[in-house]
């Protein structure tokens, strides 16, 4: 059988005891013992040499290991990647990659009606999202068939409600969600003042996300991950929360600081410090994150991850920041 169950594991990192050669299969390594038992059909994928100290990384398939094994089989080549030596010593990393998020998603086709039973598909188990009118037969939905809440503005592809579609009195202040209804969805002269009830007009809301990989951290503060908000003109003041989460670790021997900080639209708010160790087994979890109140500046707004280590040969191998802004007047 191949591979095909990807197991997915946290904080896995270190360096290889013994060099890999370009045709070798086992893969040696104290912080190995850290991985499950991994059996077919199931796979771990590790990133060699991700900061390309001697050449491009390579991702392998860890596809054999036992339960506080410092050793694994693995499959070569994984991922776009291509095989070559790594000397002993090189750093591995079990990281999130494309491929892993690409395989996550479901191919057109796959799900089909007779493959869902009766009942498995509630309202509570549907992401926003997740239904698109593409995905609905002609004559498919009914009143019938929606519950209360059922429809939400993220469903509504624009230009598919009309006014011949909207039965007398069916739109009600309750039915609204909160930035359902945007300027490009009002007719001129739809509306007047007897159609807008108090409170009816709410906050609108962004968020972005980005993530990075094998992220070297300066001993200058410096930029780590970046994300940039488009906020409205007519957006009179708003506020913003963002969150990073990281996983760090030293090259080098010995322990250093880490220092990370959010700054929010050129404002930096608290520091966030930790004690790195070295090696795979210094590896660890650690985060940042920031609130600002009653920003007033629109446009493209950035917020950003910053830090700085005591000393070089600090790495993130992998960088996780969300931002989400929303309107306050």
């Amino acid at each position: 059988m191949a591979a095909t169950e990807r197991v997915f594991v946290d904080f896995a990192a270190g360096v290889l005891s013994e060099t890999l050669t370009v045709a070798g299969t086992k893969l040696k390594g104290t912080f190995l013992a850290s991985l499950p038992k991994v059996a077919d059909p199931e796979f771990v994928a590790l990133t060699l040499d991700p900061q390309e100290v001697d050449g491009a990384p390579e991702v392998v398939w860890v596809t054999a290991h036992s339960s506080g094994s410092d050793e694994a089989t693995v499959v070569r080549a994984r991922e776009g990647t291509v095989a070559r030596e790594h000397v002993s010593g090189t750093v591995a990393v079990a990281a999130v990659t494309a491929t892993a998020l690409e395989d996550l998603k479901l191919a057109d086709g796959e799900v089909t009606a007779e493959k869902i039973a009766a009942g498995a598909v509630t309202t509570p188990k549907i992401a926003a999202g997740a239904v698109t009118s593409a995905q609905i037969g002609e004559g498919a939905v009914i009143r019938s068939r929606l519950a209360d809440g059922a429809v939400g503005a993220a469903q509504i592809g624009d230009g598919h409600v009309t006014t011949d579609k909207i039965a007398s009195n069916a739109v009600t202040g309750p039915k609204l969600a909160v930035g359902a209804v945007t300027f490009s969805r009002i007719a001129d002269g739809a509306v007047i003042a007897s159609k807008i009830a108090g409170n009816a007009i709410s906050a609108f809301e962004r968020s972005g996300a980005t993530v990075e990989a094998a992220v070297d951290v300066p001993t200058s503060a410096g930029n780590l991950a970046t994300v940039t908000l488009n906020i409205p003109s007519t957006w009179s003041s708003w506020n913003c929360v963002a969150f990073a989460q990281a996983t760090a670790m030293f090259l080098g021997a010995g322990t250093k600081i880490l220092t990370l900080r959010v700054r929010i639209d050129g404002t930096d708010d608290k520091t966030f410090d930790y004690e790195i160790g070295s090696g795979g087994d210094g590896a660890g979890a650690v985060a940042a994150a920031s609130f600002r109140s009653g920003i007033t500046t629109t446009g493209n707004r950035t917020i950003t991850l910053r830090g700085n280590a005591s000393a070089g040969g600090v790495v993130l191998p992998t960088v996780f920041l969300y931002v989400r802004a929303f309107r306050t007047s």
